[in-house]
């Protein structure tokens, strides 16, 4: 209300509503989850794998529900602090998604997802001098390892989760037992990079490179032109062929044959060339036979076994891991 000089008044009014003050609420926060996504985790045999999460709220926690591969491992109760624990036993090796739902006072929920690989553990001795490979980083390039019974080189900064073998950071160098030639080359391999020119073994066969090649297989592939045949056990008209294992349990099988009556022997070396065991004393073969060997009382690690066959002699690598 307003009066002028003159006595004049004049009246507005407005419409005011008074409400009691709101309050917002958010869904729970949920961080420093583990497994953390993308981790490998290693074991020698099914054991926990800790599950975790850091969830908060700004009201109050109601629920929290863990999952794998959709699979739900109940409610899980906090341990300390608004952390979340549960030890969870997988049924078999292989990925796994990792899901977490978190539920607060007023029924907001949130939900977060990671995955994560819980693998075999290799047991795996080494070369002589050469340290085994961790699921470290190495900075360094150039740093050789060795791995699964081969050495290997990084070729620049290797992070903890890329493995020899697997990953393109690693150049694979040679076997721990040393290089194995058969006719002067290697045997192929589906991992490595071959360029034009290169020779190879396969199957009794030497096979050259036409140009860049890797994953092709040679005699299906026209990446390679066959070169020579390369029967390394042949002499005095006797053709022998030897089929072995390279990853060993607790026995060894070796199969050999060939055409005529020959004198055969199989001695096993360590990685010095010291023997360790005879897989087979001297004594006559004829035709196919298959050699099998209990070697359980021996320790795990990196083994070559040498053939020998009318003078001749094929060393192979084995890799004991029981």
């Amino acid at each position: 209300e307003a009066i002028d000089n003159k006595g004049k008044t004049s009246i507005k009014s407005i419409k005011i509503t008074i409400k009691k003050k709101g309050t917002s609420n958010s869904a729970p926060s949920i961080s420093d989850i583990k497994p953390k996504n993308g981790s490998i985790i290693e074991q020698e045999t099914l054991s926990e794998v800790n599950l975790q999460a850091l969830i908060t709220d700004d009201k109050s926690v109601s629920s929290v529900e863990f999952f794998i591969n959709n699979l739900s491992l109940g409610v899980i109760a906090v341990k300390e602090k608004d952390q979340y624990v549960f030890n969870w036993i997988p049924k078999a090796f292989g990925s796994f998604d990792f899901k977490i739902e978190a539920t607060d006072s007023n029924g907001m929920m949130s939900v977060k997802m990671t995955s994560f690989k819980v693998e075999e553990k290799k047991t795996d001795v080494g070369c002589n001098n050469i340290p085994l490979w961790k699921a470290v980083a190495y900075v360094k390039s150039g740093t050789e390892v060795s791995y699964n019974g081969e050495v290997y080189k990084n070729k620049w900064y290797a992070s903890a989760g890329e493995r020899p073998g697997k990953s393109n950071v690693w150049e694979y160098l040679r076997p721990c037992g040393g290089i194995v030639t058969y006719c002067g080359s290697q045997a192929w391999r589906s991992d490595l990079v071959y360029l034009g020119g290169s020779k190879i073994y396969y199957k009794g066969k030497i096979y050259l490179a036409k140009w860049w090649t890797k994953g092709s297989t040679p005699n299906t592939s026209n990446d390679w032109k066959f070169d020579s045949d390369c029967s390394q056990l042949k002499e005095n008209n006797i053709l022998s062929e030897v089929q072995c294992q390279t990853l060993v349990k607790d026995y060894t099988n070796i199969e050999i044959f060939t055409s005529h009556k020959t004198t055969g022997k199989i001695q096993l070396y360590d990685l010095s060339e010291r023997p360790v065991k005879t897989i087979m004393p001297s004594r006559v073969l004829n035709g196919r036979e298959r050699i099998t060997k209990n070697i359980s009382d021996l320790k795990n690690g990196v083994y070559i076994y040498k053939i020998f066959l009318n003078n001749k002699v094929i060393t192979k690598k084995m890799i004991l891991n029981k």
